[in-house]
């Protein structure tokens, strides 16, 4: 009863053994998460690049010995990309990067010019390596050597993890290659020349001395690893690069990328990821999409697209509907759009693959884009399937990404419908994060632009009650910030234990007493050509139905995507996990997806179908509010609700509190649970940044249960209140019995309160 084939505004391509190769998918447990990742789950975000914190500096005094001429020519002006300098400039670059010089004499108007360019790109932006160096009519060439190098680093740079520690901070990213910089370490995926400039001079081995920090202060790192540029290869190898229908190179803002499509490329990087885990590595941060969402047109790309669809790739473009810093392409073909969509779904699992297959454990933070929503580029980046490849596979993303689509945070409407509060779609898209995994895995969230400590502690509360894992950024030349973190990694030590002292089992997860199917291929389905529709059928159900039962404070919400029920929707491990699955109106879905649940439902799953209705419409939506509850507890009765009849707060105020439950199997009888108050608020975007009152006289109420009590070897049944401690504070709190159910009188809430349950 869904669309069928001719209702798909895409062409439909036999694909043969592609279409295989596409729709493998790999085990479910073939290594583990690494435990740390999970127990501590307040990191620390910083970059600390050698491009600005490390120098050259020895004095040159005359070492380079260039010739000033080459074939009876004079030295005329140096140039590259459109830098100036004198021949004595040249060669006091050459000293200052330890670098070779390439002297290149080149006719012209009736006067020679010269070009400098350095072998490999110096990191102050001012003197980079020119396309024109690159000329078949050179008449010379001379090459100097300058003497010894003196390199040094910023304290900071060299001693990160020791400054961390005294601020408690338990597990850190830094960066192991920020743009298209070289390798920091010896890499033997590439000549010397491919190396940082510091490596090349002193031979330090970064990767190796990073590690060696956290042995020595026991301060865990997770290694920034940017995907997408390298100069050096991207210079060498022009075939490589992203390229424009006419052939030229797509420019990021961190260089020019090189292309998925490249199997050479995406050997060379796989090579130096297992570099890393050679000597010890165990958790990378992937930053960005690894090639371009918007289209292609390397020769490689051209070639493999011809493949599987059996023609040219097409070349018209679209105008971005957003402006952006980065001119980047989008295709007006879906067919190519979709081709980059599984061309990056390729290289992430080749790479999380390769790192499962060389360790045990480890973690793999793999970037998700703006999901619920299509990203704000116009593509169809479809990011879910993103987090399919095993258990060390989490998803990267940041506190306001998911409020950051075609729709944004602080829209009142948005194509024809009314749009939802900060709080209901970042909430979504940070469980969504977590869910998509299969798994529950924490999502690493990163939280930049942090201005108070109230901030501070609000956003990492927020994520950490959703199951995340909060990463907030800190200003390296500020490093450690007391001021803004102090207060956030106390709590933080605090809620990393069960009751005050007991360390978080790594098995912790959401509790869900309902789910929300979202179907990222549905919604798909309708780009690029018909945006609005996909927000109403797919997108505002979905958001509806996430805001109707987190709204009910009834504990944790869970969250369905494709690849998750495709896979174990039909087992009775899923079915426990999300007993009752919500979803859109008959039609919304494609049918391979009906299929899907079909096979749920016969495994015992239970569905909620949303009725036909204007789900775009937020009086609509309140209006079938009490018929959607009602269907959904009817299902599955929840264990607990906030009950906040005494607490004398605004309606307002208590729409915005959120009830995340956790549970662990590793600990049976055992709930943890999280109370947020509002955190819209502190939204780093968000310059009007007031805390919220603080919210007295809230319960818990549970449902009664029946446990067995074993007396003198006789069992019996009793109807008994379980214990509940602040984990906060480590004090026990009030239970007691009011009609069918058990009572648990929470302490005053300012940003969140956290609850150990014991049955």
């Amino acid at each position: 009863e869904g669309l069928s084939q001719t209702d798909l505004p895409i062409k439909m391509v036999p694909l043969g053994i592609v279409t295989v190769c596409l729709v493998i998918l790999p085990s479910l447990a073939r290594a583990d998460l690494i435990p740390w990742y999970t127990q501590h789950r307040t990191h620390a975000h910083t970059r600390l690049s050698i491009n600005n914190f490390c120098q050259n500096t020895s004095v040159c005094n005359n070492t380079c010995n260039f010739s000033p001429k080459v074939e009876g020519h004079s030295p005329g002006p140096v140039l590259a990309h459109n830098f100036t300098a004198s021949w004595e400039d040249c060669q006091a670059l050459c000293c200052k990067y330890s670098q070779c010089l390439a002297i290149l004499y080149q006719p012209g108007n009736n006067q020679p010019d010269l070009t400098c360019r350095l072998l490999a790109r110096t990191y102050n932006g001012s003197f980079q390596p020119g396309q024109n160096a690159f000329v078949s009519n050179v008449l010379g060439r001379q090459k100097g050597h300058c003497g010894n190098a003196t390199w040094a680093c910023s304290s900071v740079f060299e001693n990160a993890s020791s400054l961390f520690k005294s601020l408690g901070v338990p597990v850190y990213v830094r960066h192991i290659h920020t743009g298209d910089e070289g390798m920091w370490w010896k890499s033997t995926s590439g000549p010397p020349e491919s190396w940082a400039p510091i490596v090349q001079a002193t031979g330090r081995n970064l990767a190796a001395e990073f590690l060696s920090s956290t042995a020595a202060t026991g301060v865990e790192i997770i290694y920034y690893f940017y995907l997408k540029t390298n100069n050096y290869f991207a210079t060498t190898n022009p075939d490589w690069q992203v390229q424009w229908p006419n052939g030229t190179g797509v420019k990021w803002a961190r260089g020019i990328g090189l292309s998925p499509c490249s199997l050479a490329w995406r050997k060379v990087v796989i090579h130096q990821i297992l570099e890393l885990v050679g000597m010890g590595v165990k958790a990378f941060f992937f930053d960005e999409y690894p090639g371009s969402p918007g289209g292609d047109w390397s020769p490689a790309c051209r070639q493999e697209y011809k493949q599987r669809y059996g023609e040219d790739m097409p070349t018209e473009l679209t105008p971005n509907p957003v402006p952006s810093k980065e001119v980047l392409p989008l295709a007006k073909s879906r067919n190519v759009l979709q081709f980059m969509t599984d061309i990056t779904r390729e290289h992430f699992h080749d790479i999380v693959t390769a790192i499962e297959n060389a360790t045990k454990d480890g973690a793999s933070l793999v970037s998700i884009y703006t999901v619920p929503e299509p990203d704000d580029k116009g593509s169809i980046y479809e990011t879910t399937e993103l987090l399919s490849f095993g258990t060390q596979d989490v998803a990267k993303t940041e506190f306001t990404l998911p409020t950051r689509g075609l729709c944004k945070a602080d829209q009142l409407t948005c194509f024809g419908g009314d749009w939802f509060k900060f709080d209901i779609v970042a909430s979504y898209g940070w469980s969504m994060a977590r869910d998509g995994t299969g798994y529950g895995s924490p999502p690493h969230i990163w939280v930049p632009h942090i201005l108070s400590s109230d901030q501070a502690i609000c956003t990492t509360s927020a994520l950490r009650a959703f199951g995340a894992i909060a990463n907030p950024d800190h200003t390296e030349t500020q490093i450690p910030n007391y001021t803004l973190f102090n207060e956030t990694y106390v709590m933080a030590r605090a809620l990393d234990t069960i009751d005050g002292s007991t360390p978080l089992p790594v098995d912790l997860r959401p509790k869900r007493f309902a789910s929300i199917l979202f179907s990222e291929s549905s919604r798909n389905v309708y780009l690029p050509s018909n945006v609005s529709t996909a927000y109403s059928e797919v997108i505002y159900p979905s958001l509806a139905a996430w805001e109707i039962l987190v709204r009910a404070q009834c504990g944790a919400v869970g969250v369905v995507v494709d690849w998750v029920l495709e896979v174990k929707g039909s087992t009775q491990d899923f079915v426990k996990d999300h007993p009752v699955l919500v979803v859109p109106p008959l039609g919304s879905l494609t049918p391979p997806v009906e299929a899907n649940l079909k096979a749920y439902i016969g495994a015992g799953g239970k569905i909620v179908r949303l009725p036909e209705a204007n789900w775009t419409s937020s009086r609509e939506r309140q209006r079938h509010i009490p018929q959607v509850l009602q269907a959904v507890v009817g299902a599955n009765l929840p264990i607990l609700f906030l009950d906040s009849s005494k607490s004398g707060a605004t309606p307002s105020e208590i729409r915005s509190i959120h009830v995340v439950t956790h549970e662990a199997p590793s600990m049976p009888g055992t709930l943890v649970v999280y109370i947020t108050n509002n955190f819209s608020w502190c939204d780093p975007s968000e310059t009007n940044t007031v805390p919220p009152s603080k919210i007295l006289d809230l319960q818990l109420k549970i449902s009664n249960y029946s446990q067995t009590i074993i007396e003198n070897d006789n069992p019996s049944v009793r109807e008994t209140c379980p214990t509940a401690i602040d984990i906060l504070t480590k004090t026990q709190l009030q239970v007691e019995r009011l009609q069918d159910s058990c009572v648990v009188d929470l302490p005053p809430l300012q940003q969140i309160i956290a609850i150990n349950i014991k049955f």
